[in-house]
């Protein structure tokens, strides 16, 4: 796993090399993480988060999540635990779109979708990891801390699947009901799975194996009830529905 983490943190390194947050106030924190001064900008961002007339603000959040990516790609920071640093990073990417959310005025969530989307691609890639090793409740783990900062119902569907397989059965259903159900409310002229990830429509099949492997019947056939719009048409799937 190690070595697998070195590879992905190395490919993500080079993506945020030169990523900056744009549109914001603070130029303190801009200052010194352009500078490459990332241990004082983490620093004085965690600062503004526990500042009463701060800790509202979006923007510092951003900084810190930033400033843990960096940590997380570079292959020689090992002072800490590496899976530790991205929920650091994830951790503060969700306050940042939790706050931004609040703030009328602001608009830093749409000038500065890098490192989201820096964030998303280095969930599922951690994700699928787990998954193949068939930690499937680590995989789940992941991808709903990612869930916090983007609610996307494409990684609920995934996660709901990853939650079956690893027996929590309940949460996964309900995850994967309410999955299908936005998709279907958003996308109701969707006919094909462009946007639905390889390891979502893995573990949606493997999720409907194991269910019939325990006997759940009912739970197979009302997921197929919901699912079928989607997935019918996709020719790894389609012999489920038959």
């Amino acid at each position: 796993m190690k070595n697998t983490l070195i590879v992905i943190a190395v490919i993500l390194g080079s993506l945020t090399l030169n990523a900056q947050v744009v549109g914001g106030q603070y130029n303190d924190l801009f200052d010194k993480y352009i500078m490459g001064e990332y241990e004082e900008c983490l620093e004085d961002a965690l600062k503004y988060t526990e500042k009463d007339k701060t800790r509202r603000e979006s923007e510092p959040y951003l900084y810190a999540s930033m400033v843990y990516m960096k940590q997380y790609n570079d292959p020689d920071y090992v002072e800490f635990d590496k899976d530790d640093i991205l929920k650091d990073a994830l951790k503060m990417a969700s306050k940042f779109v939790k706050y931004d959310k609040k703030d009328e005025e602001s608009d830093l969530r749409s000038q500065n979708l890098e490192p989201i989307i820096e964030l998303k691609n280095l969930s599922v890639e951690l994700s699928e990891y787990f998954y193949i090793e068939e930690n499937f409740r680590k995989a789940a783990y992941f991808l709903k801390k990612f869930y916090k900062v983007n609610e996307n119902p494409e990684i609920l569907l995934a996660i709901g699947n990853c939650q079956i397989l690893s027996r929590n059965m309940s949460e996964g259903e309900r995850n994967i009901k309410m999955a299908l159900e936005q998709l279907k409310n958003d996308n109701k002229e969707f006919k094909n799975q462009d946007l639905l990830g390889e390891l979502t429509l893995k573990s949606f099949k493997d999720q409907l194996e194991f269910l019939k492997a325990n006997d759940e019947l009912e739970k197979i056939a009302e997921i197929k009830k919901i699912a079928a719009f989607y997935f019918e048409e996709n020719p790894s799937l389609a012999p489920l529905f038959n």
